[in-house]
C-alpha cells in the first residue's frame, strides 16, 4: 500500500528489477482523488520497522507489512508528473507544521541524529527533523522543530548546547557531575534556556537561527553578576 497519514492513497501493481541491478522500479496505482497532488514536489519513501537506542518507528509494519509513505506536493502550481526517485528515509517535517522552525549551527555534529529530543528544564519540547553541512561545508547545520505550546520558551536570548552524555569536572573545591536526563546521557539530547528569564514569554518570529554550544558551561546560561570579597581564600573557577 501507499499511505498518507495513515489512509489508504495507493497499491503497487508491479515490481522491476532495474538493469543495473542496484534499485528498483515501482509501479504504483494512485487513488483518483490524489491526482491534484501528484506534483513534482511530491514525496515518496519506504516505511519499515527501525529499532535504534531512541526507541522503534514504523511499529505498526510489524503486522501490516512495509508501506510506502507518500506526501503531497505543497505548491499547487507545480508541474504535474508521474515519476519519483523514493527518499532513502522520511522526509524532515515541513515548514508548514505548526510550531517552531529554528537552526542550530555547530563545528561539528557530535552525537545528534535525526529525531534527538529537544529539552527545556528535563522536559522534551522539540526534536531534530534534518542535518546537513552549512553553505560553505565548514560546519554542522541543524533543523530544529518546536512543539506549538511549547514555542513561547523561546526567545532571542536563548542558549542551545548539546547535552548528550555526561560532563564531569574537578577542581579543589569539589566535582561536579552533570547530565539533562538519562534518556538524554544514553542516546543523545539537546538543552536550551534563557539568560534572562524575562525573555521566556516573548516570541522567537525575528530570530530563527542559534549557535549550538558544545555543553552548558559553554553556553553560559545565567546572569552574569560581580560579586567583592575582603578576602578569597579557597575560591577557585567553579566554587559554588
Amino acid at each position: 500500500e501507499v499511505r498518507y497519514k495513515g489512509l489508504p492513497a495507493g497499491l503497487v501493481r508491479k515490481v522491476e528489477l532495474d538493469e543495473d541491478l542496484q534499485s528498483v522500479t515501482v509501479s504504483i496505482e494512485m487513488v483518483k482523488r490524489a491526482e491534484a497532488s501528484l506534483t513534482e514536489d511530491a514525496l515518496f519513501w519506504l516505511v519499515q520497522p527501525e529499532v535504534s537506542l531512541s526507541g522503534v518507528s514504523g511499529l505498526e509494519t510489524i503486522t501490516s507489512g512495509n508501506y510506502i509513505g507518500f506526501r503531497p506536493g505543497l505548491n499547487t502550481n507545480a508541474k504535474r508528473v508521474s515519476s519519483y526517485t523514493a527518499l532513502a528515509s522520511p522526509p524532515p517535517i515541513p515548514e508548514s507544521t505548526p510550531g517552531l522552525h529554528l537552526v542550530l549551527r555547530a563545528d561539528r555534529k557530535g552525537s545528534v541524529r535525526e529525531g534527538t529530543k529537544i529539552y527545556y528544564r528535563q522536559i522534551a519540547v522539540g526534536e531534530v527533523t534534518a542535518i546537513g553541512l552549512d553553505e560553505l561545508r565548514s560546519g554542522v547545520t541543524f533543523s530544529v522543530h518546536i512543539k506549538e505550546e511549547h514555542a513561547p520558551l523561546v526567545s532571542n536570548k536563548s542558549r542551545f548546547w548539546n547535552a548528550s552524555g555526561v560532563t564531569f569536572s574537578g577542581n579543589l573545591s569539589g566535582f561536579k557531575l552533570r547530565t539533562e536526563s538519562v534518556e538524554s546521557m544514553l542516546v543523545g539530547g539537546i538543552a536550551f534556556d534563557n539568560i534572562d528569564q524575562t525573555a521566556a514569554a516573548q516570541s522567537a518570529s525575528v530570530r530563527k537561527e542559534f549557535i549550538l554550544y558544545e555543553d552548558f558551561d559553554a553556553a553560559q546560561v545565567g546572569l552574569p553578576i560581580t560579586l567583592k570579597l575582603p578576602f578569597g581564600s579557597g575560591i577557585v573557577e567553579g566554587t559554588e
